[in-house]
């Protein structure tokens, strides 16, 4: 987290404010003396607990509508509520189903079919606007 261009635009008391979980997660595991346990924790935080860290990063530092500019979202045509801005979102990249109908890859072209089925799926991902978190 702490590598992303994103992050180091934060000012410090943001920083600390993403660094905070990390730490209670530390905590948690020092105290902890089931294996099972802290293996579960260490799950949960990285399919989920990470996963919104990066979201809120994105949500800190989007740039902010300014009156001075206009830019409160646009309007629907007809309708007297601006429409609202929304942010990228991130999805785990083993959570993204690859459409391919083998159980092992064998040889190379299972390779490169394999590669390209996970290509599009990927790129279904960007183009609904979301980030994939590897």
């Amino acid at each position: 987290m702490h590598g992303l261009a994103e992050f180091q635009k934060l000012p410090d008391v943001r920083m600390a404010e993403l660094d905070a979980p990390y730490h209670e997660l530390i905590e948690h595991i020092k105290q902890q003396g089931l294996i099972a346990v802290i293996n579960d924790r260490l799950r949960y935080f990285e399919e989920q607990g990470y996963q919104k860290l990066l979201d809120k990063i994105l949500v800190l530092v989007a740039p902010k509508p300014s009156i001075a500019t206009g830019d409160l979202g646009t309007q629907e045509p007809g309708s007297n509520a601006p429409v609202k801005v929304t942010t990228s979102q991130s999805v785990l990249s083993r959570n993204i189903n690859i459409a391919f109908d083998k159980a092992w890859l064998v040889n190379e072209n299972d390779i490169e079919s394999y590669l390209e089925a996970m290509r599009k799926a990927l790129l279904e991902e960007i183009r609904k606007g979301k980030r994939i978190q590897i």
